[in-house]
């Protein structure tokens, strides 16, 4: 007998084999970002690295401007876990990939 699982959002019951597929695809999409992300951090740490950013900034600005970038970053974080479940998905994939630029 096939194990069936209960799906309270979709009031529906799924097969052992539909539920694999549901779980792959989302893994699937959840690699894919962690992937653009990763892609994106490093392209972005590798430009502003040839290009001397964070080294023009403690220049002009010193430790001050060091902190600013650091508070701009944690902003980043606790906006996107506040506003994760509350946005369209589009939104929260820009926001993210706004984070990794600025990680980068």
């Amino acid at each position: 007998m096939a194990n069936v699982y209960y799906d309270d959002s979709r009031s529906g019951f799924y097969s052992q084999e539909a539920a694999n597929v549901i779980f792959t695809g989302a893994m699937a999409r959840l690699y894919g970002w962690i992937a653009l992300g990763v892609i994106t951090t490093g392209a972005v740490g590798w430009i502003s690295h040839q290009a001397g950013i964070l080294e023009s900034i403690l220049e002009n600005f010193g430790m001050i401007g060091y902190f600013v970038v650091l508070g701009v970053w944690l902003a980043c974080i606790f906006g996107l876990s506040f506003m994760a479940s509350r946005v369209p998905p589009a939104v929260a994939g820009g926001a993210y990939l706004v984070f990794t630029a600025i990680t980068g």
